[in-house]
């Protein structure tokens, strides 16, 4: 996996630990005591295409469906909320209400790079109103060339690259086309997975001569032609 893409992807999965899980006390429109240990369980996920393998953070690029759901605790117990008004408010808009309504799906409309803000609203709880918000990031969608070789060096042989799209709003790779680029001309991919690029390295001459290739792939969703990603990588061959 590229290194630099591979740390940026651990620092965002860190800041956005707590957002998508949250435990946290809850904010009230008066200041009552008794609701000291009133607090609110949040989670939510994104549903979106990333490898199978993938066990991180699955983020909402914009378009994606976004499913959130929550409890009350209140002394250490899950209250039941079946008589109970919830609201729901998005980006400062109302987002839907019901009794007992502890689950919602909507659309990450934000551009990546931002952040979706919802209030979830818990009414006449113990006379008051507990509020609790939850920001959730959303991405680009991103790629990732996988070459399988330290630092990018490569002696000379056979090679198998492969690109690994994350955050497309796609159910399979069936779904993404392919472009491949090896020194700026076009090369073809697997017949079978587009994803993978076979490379034959033959020798450029002198076996101490070094020599760079530089491997761009491009994923687009074939379905929406704006939702995309590239990267670009510089191999030396020894």
């Amino acid at each position: 996996m590229n290194f630099k893409f591979g740390f940026k992807l651990i620092l965002t999965l860190l800041a956005a630990l707590f957002s998508s899980f949250s435990f946290a006390q809850v904010n009230t429109n008066t200041a009552n005591p008794t609701q000291s240990q009133t607090q609110f369980l949040v989670s939510w996920k994104a549903i979106n295409y990333v490898p199978a393998d993938y066990l991180g953070k699955i983020f909402p690029s914009q378009g994606t469906p976004i499913e959130v759901s929550f409890d009350l605790v209140d002394k250490n117990k899950i209250i039941d909320l079946s008589k109970y008004q919830i609201y729901w408010n998005l980006d400062n808009s109302p987002l839907t209400s019901g009794l007992n309504l502890k689950s919602v799906q909507f659309k990450a409309t934000q551009y990546g790079g931002n952040s979706h803000s919802l209030r979830i609203t818990v009414a006449n709880y113990n006379n008051d109103n507990l509020d609790y918000i939850i920001d959730i990031p959303t991405s680009l969608p991103e790629s990732v060339i996988d070459t399988r070789s330290n630092q990018g060096t490569f002696s000379l042989g056979n090679y198998l690259l492969r690109i690994r799209p994350f955050f497309f709003n796609v159910t399979s790779l069936q779904n993404l086309t392919f472009d491949w680029l090896v020194n700026s001309k076009p090369a073809e991919g697997v017949k079978d997975n587009p994803s993978f690029l076979g490379l034959n390295l033959e020798s450029p001459g002198k076996q101490t001569q070094q020599t760079q290739l530089i491997i761009s792939a491009d994923v687009k969703n074939f379905f929406n032609q704006l939702e995309t990603a590239s990267k670009i990588m510089i191999l030396n061959v020894k």
